[in-house]
């Protein structure tokens, strides 16, 4: 997950600071291709920008056993990731003062 948020926080900054569009997609190309390459990336990115797809493309392998590469159409069991999704959600509950995180949960969930 730390490796996500890192390559995350620098598709971020190509989007902000670079000059032309051709060479964001280029460069999104070399961060992931390096990030498979070092740390054995298997997945997929894809990029959108003012709901334009900017970038798309597959990496690793799908089935290791076998190997089959990931595609566009690679189904991916999701595991734990769903415990990102809902810790996100209960934070921006909480930044919209919905509930506040320092309160047993039997108060929103009194089951």
């Amino acid at each position: 997950m730390k490796h996500t948020l890192i390559i995350a926080l620098f598709f971020g900054c190509l989007l902000k600071f670079s000059a032309q569009p051709g060479s964001t997609t280029q460069q999104f190309k070399q961060v992931c291709e390096s990030y498979q390459k070092i740390y054995g990336f298997s997945g997929n990115v894809k990029v959108v920008l003012n709901n334009e797809d900017i970038y798309e493309d597959s990496f690793g392998l799908a089935n290791r056993s076998f190997g089959i590469p990931n595609t566009a159409e690679t189904r991916f069991s999701i595991n734990s990731i769903s415990k990102t999704f809902t810790a996100t959600a209960i934070l921006r509950l909480a930044q919209d003062s919905r509930l506040e995180l320092h309160k047993p949960i039997a108060l929103y969930l009194p089951n």
